[in-house]
């Protein structure tokens, strides 16, 4: 069964967003694509697409970069500030 179209668009959105977070959170970590990737144990590719929302990451992805920035899976969807681990 196909979504319907304005899930698909929620989906991209959502998508868009956590990519968007992941690198405003790794750029304030002064970290590297390549950095979070080998911390993450993905392919930095995989962290472009990520943070391109390119990517469907897995819950077993999302919290290897979530440890990679040294942050709890959560602040990766949250808007406000993160609390370090």
């Amino acid at each position: 069964m196909w979504a319907k179209p304005t899930l698909a668009r929620a989906i991209r959105g959502a998508k868009m967003r956590f990519g968007a977070r992941v690198r405003d959170l790794r750029r304030a970590e002064g970290l590297t694509q390549e950095e979070v990737a080998e911390r993450a144990g993905v392919h930095p590719k995989y962290v472009s697409r990520v943070e391109g929302g390119l990517a469907n990451p897995s819950l077993a992805v999302v919290i290897a970069i979530a440890n990679a920035l040294s942050l709890d899976p959560a602040h990766l969807f949250a808007q406000d500030a993160p609390t370090r681990r």
